[in-house]
C-alpha cells in the first residue's frame, strides 16, 4: 500500500501518526488547492492527539522539509518535495477519490491535471 511505504521511507522523521495527519492534509489539498492553518486544525479534530500548537509546530516542520509550502498569502499549499517523490501516492489519492464518488470523473482529471508533469 502507497501509506506504508510512505511511513516507512519517513519512520526516521515523522511518527506514524505524524504521517497519516499529513496524508490528511494532502488529501484536502488535491481538492482545495490551499488551506490556512486554522482550516487544517478544525479538520478531523479528536481524532489526532495534538494539540492546536503542536499541530502548527507540525505543519511548520513539513514546510521546512518542504513537503508543505506557503503561499505568499500565508495559506499552505502542496510543497515540491511531495510532487517530486510521492507523485504515485498522489494519484492513488485521486484513483481512491474517484472509486468513492464515480459520478465526479471530471474532478479526477482536473486532479490528475494539476500535478505537475
Amino acid at each position: 500500500m502507497a501509506e506504508d511505504s510512505i511511513v516507512s521511507e519517513n519512520s526516521k522523521t515523522y511518527s506514524t501518526d505524524e504521517v497519516l495527519f499529513f496524508r490528511d492534509v494532502i488529501e484536502l489539498l488535491l481538492t482545495k488547492d490551499y488551506l490556512s492553518s486554522g482550516d487544517i486544525m478544525k479538520q478531523r479534530e479528536g481524532v489526532y492527539n495534538y494539540t492546536e500548537s503542536e499541530k502548527d509546530a507540525l505543519l511548520e516542520r513539513l514546510g521546512v522539509d518542504r513537503w508543505l509550502q506557503r503561499s505568499s498569502r500565508g495559506y499552505w499549499e502542496t510543497g515540491p518535495r511531495t510532487y517530486l517523490e510521492l507523485r504515485p501516492f498522489l494519484e492513488s489519492l485521486v484513483r481512491e477519490i474517484e472509486e468513492s464518488e464515480p459520478e465526479e470523473d471530471a474532478l479526477t482529471r482536473t486532479l490528475l491535471a494539476k500535478l505537475p508533469q
